[in-house]
């Protein structure tokens, strides 16, 4: 469920529109990246879709494994999966371009941007600005792992209670019962609750809905044709996620409907988070690319705010340390410094990862999630080995 910043040189290069994508031929022997993804699913992943983008903006993929189970459909280049906690990168693009436009301030604060009713009893809402927000710095509740939080996701609530919509998240946040980590600007929690707030923020200052906003400030001027909000279209054929039956997910409390099969794998694709600013967007991986290319190397925010967006990359040490959390965060592994913006939930884990060297960027998504080390998998093997690829 993850986060966000890094400061290094610029490239202005041109919009993603026109930027090819390789798609091998039907019988072609297994491209490079086809290989990743295979060794990716021999490890009990059902399905994997890898994208490798250049720095002027080529992008190659690869797939292996299956997008559903029961089917026994192949993933393939124009599988669709759910983003999760990736969808927050986006929401921060979409709030530094109406801070390009000066039609919103950094410093701005809750009071300012939001109706009363939205943010009433939300802890210190005086104090909280935008970049906190962005920053995961607002101390606000996080109920990212909160039992009660997950119940109408995979729990016993699931099946007669809605997804959590975005007032339903803020309140929750306000609840007296869930206290602050820490006063605005003294501590760093992750918490959808800051990407469901600047959702929020995005449609009241540019006065039209977020996601209609979002689809032409981000996706149309990227050229991401497959992507859409999963609260646009919850019915809508996409890749199934998969979640390992484990104690841990026993123990949240799981719908009854949702049964293991033979394998441990627990179909939860109907139980993936709709909330559009948090973890809403479904999408292609080329199309992930193409948004981590275009947000990172192209014009679509200024110089300044592609730092803000970019600005973790300040806090990445030698090779060994920890993640610094930002807008995205970043990591040192031996293979080089890397800016991450990652996501899992119930049945998926995304992540894009650009290689600060090389700027090159690896997209990837599989479809299975509650292993426990995917996260570290996908940084660890699968981005390394899609960067070792020479063009």
């Amino acid at each position: 469920m993850t986060t966000l910043q890094i400061a290094l040189r610029v490239l202005l290069l041109t919009s993603l529109v026109g930027c090819s994508t390789s798609v091998p031929e039907a019988g072609a022997p297994p491209s490079p990246l086809d290989r990743v993804a295979g060794d990716a699913v021999a490890t009990g992943i059902p399905g994997v879709s890898i994208a490798l983008i250049e720095p002027d903006g080529s992008i190659t993929t690869g797939v292996a494994g299956v997008e559903d189970r029961a089917t026994r459909a192949a993933t393939t280049e124009a599988s669709l999966f759910h983003s999760g906690s990736t969808t927050k990168a986006v929401t921060a693009a979409a709030a530094l371009i109406l801070v390009d436009r000066r039609r919103l301030a950094l410093d701005a604060t809750l009071p300012d941007l939001l109706p009363a009713d939205v943010i009433e009893g939300v802890p210190h809402s005086g104090r909280i600005t935008v970049i906190q927000l962005l920053e995961h710095r607002s101390g606000l509740y996080s109920p990212n792992n909160d039992p009660k939080y997950l119940a109408r996701y995979i729990g016993p609530e699931r099946s007669r209670l809605p997804f959590w919509v975005e007032p339903e998240i803020v309140a929750f946040a306000a609840d007296p019962d869930n206290e602050p980590a820490n006063l605005p600007g003294e501590g760093q929690r992750y918490s959808d609750t800051n990407y469901v707030l600047l959702s929020l923020i995005v449609e009241a200052v540019a006065g039209e809905p977020f996601k209609a906003f979002v689809q032409r400030e981000v996706f149309d001027r990227l050229g991401m044709p497959k992507t859409y909000f999963l609260s646009d279209r919850p019915d809508a054929a996409r890749v199934r996620g998969y979640t390992m039956d484990s104690d841990i997910i026993r123990d949240i409390g799981l719908d009854p409907a949702l049964e293991a099969d033979s394998e441990g794998y627990i179909d939860t694709t109907d139980a993936q988070e709709q909330s559009d600013g948090a973890a809403g967007i479904i999408l292609t991986v080329a199309d992930l690319g193409r948004f981590a290319y275009g947000a990172t190397q192209t014009d679509l925010l200024s110089p300044a705010s592609r730092q803000v967006f970019l600005g973790v990359a300040d806090g990445i040490g030698d090779v060994g340390d920890g993640e610094s959390l930002g807008v995205l965060r970043g990591y040192a592994f031996d293979y080089g410094r890397v800016v991450t913006s990652e996501g899992d939930g119930p049945g998926t884990n995304t992540l894009w990862a650009m290689e600060l060297d090389s700027n090159r960027i690896v997209a990837v998504a599989i479809n299975l999630f509650g292993r426990w080390d995917e996260s570290d998998y996908l940084l660890n093997e699968l981005v390394p080995a899609a960067l070792a690829i020479k063009r």
